[in-house]
């Protein structure tokens, strides 16, 4: 992680992406500064995992910027993004099955970028993520689908990033495991990392994130600060007694 950024951390601007010859992103501008967090919600389609992609590299965009600290990214490919300081974590459960849940976090720690402030060691690591202390010998293949996500954050922050794209990270874990990485995402914030989360709903999202964007047919529609996670109210945006009007 480095120190103080001035302005935003990680910025879209006009950004276009197509699949085949389907326009998905369609003029996208969003902008996370260090330390904040994003919850990027909509409906299934509406291009949300296209734009993390399209942040980490994944996806060439066909028109617009990306900045990292005021530096253009786009078109670069993904791995000199990741060292950058950009990190990713897809929605599939992408570990190596047949080592153990060190040897996946090694990976992380080896393709990482070098930190310019402090690092993610696996001694701090290890503390953030206790239960995969407990099974650091253990193959990943084997660890349920909860702790196969918090694995794969977990790689993620050894190659030290300042910024986290995390692509629906509440799907198919169990109770028990959302409330864990719930804890260990809003600890990350703390620690002035970024956050951009992708979520249709907004449960996990609210509650470790400053503001909610709504992506709709490429675009997004509307951008709001998120001022309290109660979760008796509604997860629809639109319709949300607890979010005001961002005034930025």
């Amino acid at each position: 992680m480095a120190g103080e950024v001035i302005g935003p951390v990680l910025q879209a601007r006009g950004l276009n992406a197509h699949q085949g010859r389907e326009h998905v992103l369609r003029g996208v501008d969003l902008s996370i500064h260090q330390g904040g967090g994003i919850v990027l919600t909509g409906p299934s389609g509406a291009g949300k995992s296209t734009l993390l992609r399209a942040l980490a590299g994944l996806v060439v965009p066909s028109g617009g910027d990306i900045l990292f600290k005021g530096q253009q990214i786009e078109g670069r490919p993904a791995n000199e993004i990741a060292k950058l300081g950009i990190g990713f974590v897809p929605k599939e459960r992408r570990v190596f099955a047949r080592m153990t849940a060190y040897e996946n976090l090694e990976i992380g720690r080896r393709l990482g970028s070098k930190p310019s402030r402090s690092e993610w060691s696996f001694e701090r690591v290890f503390h953030l993520f206790p239960v995969l202390a407990a099974q650091k010998d253990r193959f990943a293949g084997d660890m349920s689908p909860g702790e196969q996500r918090l694995l794969i954050l977990a790689r993620t922050l050894l190659g030290n990033p300042e910024v986290v794209l995390l692509d629906e990270p509440a799907e198919g874990i169990a109770e028990e495991d959302l409330l864990e990485l719930v804890r260990i995402l809003d600890r990350i914030r703390g620690e002035g990392v970024a956050l951009l989360l992708a979520e249709r709903q907004l449960r996990v999202g609210r509650t470790v994130c400053d503001r909610a964007c709504l992506l709709e047919n490429g675009k997004i529609t509307q951008q709001d600060v998120i001022v309290d996670a109660d979760e008796s109210e509604s997860e629809d945006m639109g319709r949300s007694r607890k979010v005001a009007a961002a005034t930025s």
